[in-house]
């Protein structure tokens, strides 16, 4: 290419003239889609009932016309290995188109919007491809090198983990909570469940999202805030970890979780309660401990020192209503709070023998019923067993 007095010119490959060249405003990019396409969902997502999702589009360049195409992979490609399993894509199934549309001519700018019902489908993972092909008017630079461009949208209906551990965890703690929401951020791996004044929800990282052990850990965490008397503030607590030492208010809140993780996904636990053990460290402040004692304050199997077999209500309920007495009355935020409101005493040198650094409470209180077989010395040695510190 030369310039000529202000004028651009490029050679003709054909015949080796120099020719003018376009102006810039006249230029197209041949290497990018000529319209881009966006999917959302316009009702809510549940089993057993159609779903309205909306395609539109927005022209990149102009072009003459084109066709959209709606496919459905769903359950037919997305290939269910299991609960709790991985996904994958057979890469031999060929897929009917469900709907399709005839793009009219359009200019920069341009928008094209559509809707098309999905149609009823059990709890599952599916997804919806949407392709569009275009034609256009040639550019000075010649044919376009992409007349497609592709785009899907993941339909969880519903999140099947997460409902499945809400049902088993309800029934278990005899409590519930409003309607849960959840999102999936593709771009992080740390899943969480976040909250503030007016609402709540699960966020799952891109390598959890069809994990039915953590659905079930997320799930405690939400049940806990919005029905087991609510958050207190932890520290140490980004990250934690099952047999690593955080912080008593860590390790109290996160070893619920925990102990909820498996009973809301019984087929894929992530610890052995029951067998659960660390070679040193401060047990009340890991949360792997704590889960333990919630374990074998309800299980039926008493191994030595295990001496409690309590209803999950009761146990529940404690955690729920336990305050403690310092100067005034608060609510429970550590296990050492924990275990002086199942007793219904303190015994402050066993406090400071395994709960050093924490206040010694004056009182303890909580307004669960007692069960008929309630002992304050099974309870002290079941506590003992999970929570005996190891110098």
């Amino acid at each position: 290419m030369v310039e000529d007095e202000g004028t651009l010119l490029y050679q003709d490959e054909d015949n080796g003239e120099f020719v003018e060249a376009p102006d810039s405003s006249e230029l197209v990019d041949n290497t990018t889609a000529r319209i881009t396409l966006e999917l959302t969902a316009e009702s809510d997502l549940v089993p057993e009932a159609e779903v309205t999702l909306k395609i539109s589009g927005e022209a990149q360049e102009e072009i003459d016309g084109g066709t959209v195409t709606i496919r459905l992979p769903t359950l037919a490609v997305m290939s269910y290995s299991g609960d709790g399993a991985q996904l994958y894509m057979p890469t031999d199934s060929m897929i009917p188109a469900h709907a399709s549309w005839e793009l009219p001519s359009m200019s920069a700018g341009d928008t094209w919007e559509q809707t098309v019902t999905i149609p009823a489908a059990v709890a599952g993972y599916y997804s919806v491809a949407a392709v569009a092909d275009t034609y256009g008017p040639e550019s000075d630079l010649g044919s376009y090198l992409f007349d497609e461009v592709y785009t899907q949208a993941w339909l969880l209906m519903p999140w099947r983990n997460l409902n499945l551990a809400a049902e088993r965890i309800n029934s278990h703690f005899v409590y519930s909570r409003d309607r849960l929401n959840w999102e999936i951020d593709w771009k992080t791996d740390k899943t969480y469940y976040k909250y503030r004044l007016w609402w709540n929800k699960v966020v799952f990282g891109r390598n959890a999202y069809d994990d039915a052990w953590t659905a079930a850990h997320e799930y405690t965490h939400a049940l806990h805030h919005k029905s087991l008397g609510h958050y207190w503030k932890t520290t140490n607590c980004d990250p934690h970890y099952i047999n690593r030492a955080s912080s008593y208010t860590c390790a109290f809140k996160e070893g619920l979780a925990d102990y909820g993780g498996n009973v809301g996904a019984p087929d894929f636990p992530r610890r052995n309660w029951e067998t659960f053990t660390t070679s040193s460290g401060l047990k009340p402040k890991m949360e792997g401990h704590v889960a333990a004692l919630f374990h074998d304050l309800i299980d039926s199997e008493n191994e030595e020192r295990d001496s409690t077999t309590y209803s999950s209500w009761y146990v529940i309920r404690v955690f729920k209503s336990c305050e403690v007495k310092h100067r005034g009355w608060r609510k429970r935020n550590d296990v050492g709070d924990f275990v002086w409101c199942l007793e219904n005493r303190v015994n402050s040198t066993l406090h400071r023998r395994h709960f050093p650094g924490t206040m010694v409470p004056r009182d303890a209180r909580e307004t669960a019923w007692e069960p008929s077989d309630w002992n304050a010395n099974h309870i002290r040695s079941t506590w003992l067993l999970n929570l005996t510190r190891e110098d």
